[in-house]
């Protein structure tokens, strides 16, 4: 040994060679991998009852097994694994996770967290805030609000045949730019939602109901959305009222519309008609006089027409969008935006929400309109004097 240590001393090249070598090894090779001292969180479910926190997570660990179990397990299809625990805090509930488990909670890759109306009930920020500062959630991950226990929504996601990690939003229905969706939040948009002057903020909301053959009650997406005011759930509007929501708040927009009673004396004879908005864009400025508040939408549809039922004769689909988009049909779709719009703006107003984010516009309008408006009303007087003015273009989507 003494004589190899002389020789390095006397070959000082070679002597740093070997430090560059030990110091750039790939020291990784000998640890365990991930899924076997961590947990892989892709999705969180949070409950309160009886004064305790009851936190469920879905484990993608058993999706991420070594080789040798893979083939041990026959080649059966694997399934993302629920995991509870509970607390009187957040964290307690996940050290009564961790100590289940064996194994540290990483929710680096988590995607997805429900909340029961027990947790949205008080204010939900200080929750969220904590899986965002101590558990690293990013702010990517998206939020959904339901009446039915938060662990059920996971167990039912299990059931269903897609468990892909990325797509347990879609098991449950949703799809964030489709109009004719929930309005799929995701923490980040809570956060600016909640800190700015409205306050006011939304999220996809799955409802229990019953259904006719089926046992017990089933949770399913009616297209309701949940409305936040300081953090705390106030109202679940239903899938109409969420239409207008989605087309006064999204910048871009998708989804299929089904339009009733369309006639003209060319094409169509009480004809139901589905289209499709394959590209919808949405652009929102305001406009403060000293009367009145108004948020101006200038809204660019590209439209696509699926399939027509005339009165006594079923046309068919793949039609040539070119050909059925008449001038009578982009008025029918105009009227189904415009009505949606004006039927949830009425709502916002009758029930005092600004949900569409009057007030946070004008707090970045500085103008001697608005000093005038807003040193001579109340919040609420000022809601009282919105409008909305909508600009709606309808092309064809080649």
């Amino acid at each position: 040994m003494k004589k190899i240590l002389k020789y390095l001393r006397e070959n000082k090249i070679l002597y740093i060679i070997l430090i560059i070598i030990a110091l750039g090894f790939p020291t990784a090779v000998f640890k365990k991998a991930q899924g076997e001292q961590t947990t892989i969180v892709v999705a969180v479910g949070i409950d309160k009852k009886d004064g305790k926190y009851q936190v469920s997570i879905q484990s993608a660990n058993s999706l991420i097994k070594p080789m040798d179990s893979a083939k041990e397990a026959g080649g059966e299809e694997q399934k993302l694994e629920v995991i509870d625990g509970s607390g009187l805090s957040i964290s307690d509930a996940i050290h009564e996770i961790e100590i289940k488990t064996g194994r540290h909670l990483g929710f680096e890759h988590c995607h997805l967290i429900v909340m029961s109306d027990s947790v949205t009930s008080e204010n939900c920020k200080s929750v969220l805030d904590f899986f965002y500062r101590k558990a690293n959630i990013t702010l990517g991950t998206y939020l959904i609000s339901t009446d039915e226990s938060a662990k059920t929504i996971l167990d039912s996601t299990n059931k269903a045949q897609n468990t892909s990690i990325n797509l347990l939003q879609q098991n449950l229905g949703f799809n964030k730019t489709n109009y004719a969706s929930s309005n799929l939040k995701t923490l980040g948009d809570f956060f600016n939602e909640y800190y700015m002057a409205s306050k006011t903020s939304s999220m996809a909301f799955l409802k229990t109901s019953s259904m006719e053959g089926v046992e017990g009650s089933v949770t399913q997406n009616n297209g309701e959305s949940a409305i936040f005011q300081n953090g705390k759930k106030v109202a679940v509007i239903d899938k109409n009222l969420t239409y207008g929501l989605n087309f006064v708040n999204l910048p871009k927009i998708s989804g299929d519309m089904v339009l009733t009673g369309v006639n003209d004396d060319e094409i169509y004879k009480n004809a139901t008609v589905s289209v499709k908005i394959d590209e919808g864009e949405i652009k929102k400025t305001i406009s403060v006089s000293p009367e009145s508040v108004t948020i101006n939408l200038k809204i660019q549809l590209k439209i696509e027409v699926l399939e027509v039922i005339n009165e006594n004769n079923y046309i068919g689909n793949n039609l040539g969008s070119e050909n059925f988009l008449t001038e009578t049909l982009k008025d029918e779709i105009t009227k189904k935006v415009q009505t949606a719009i004006d039927d949830f703006h009425l709502y916002c107003k009758e029930n005092k929400i600004d949900a569409c984010e009057f007030l946070s516009y004008l707090n970045a309008y500085k103008n001697s309109d608005y000093k005038n408006l807003t040193s001579t009303l109340t919040e609420e007087e000022i809601l009282n004097r919105t409008k909305i003015s909508t600009q709606i273009e309808i092309y064809c989507f080649r």
